[in-house]
């Protein structure tokens, strides 16, 4: 039920000097975390996006780091597809 509706939700993902990164993007549900999309974020802009997303659900995105497990994963918790 989470995706269909007519949102989006697109980021970039980035190291802490701002250089891109490909990572496996993961769109869960806020409230149950159960996995709604998944992508990999773009090798040369760091970009990724969702698309038919409901505009009144909560969605954390995670994006992971799957070769260096001393850093943590990126997170974005509790936000809305617009």
């Amino acid at each position: 039920q989470w995706h269909y509706g007519t949102g989006k939700i697109w980021g970039t993902v980035e190291d802490a000097s701002n250089n891109p990164l490909v990572r496996r993007v993961i769109l869960y549900e806020y409230h149950s975390m159960l996995p709604v999309k998944e992508c990999i974020s773009n090798a040369t802009t760091g970009y990724y996006e969702f698309n038919r997303l409901d505009t009144t659900t909560f969605f954390s995105v995670i994006a992971e780091d799957p070769l260096d497990y001393r850093y943590n994963d990126i997170i974005r918790s509790k936000i809305r597809a617009v």
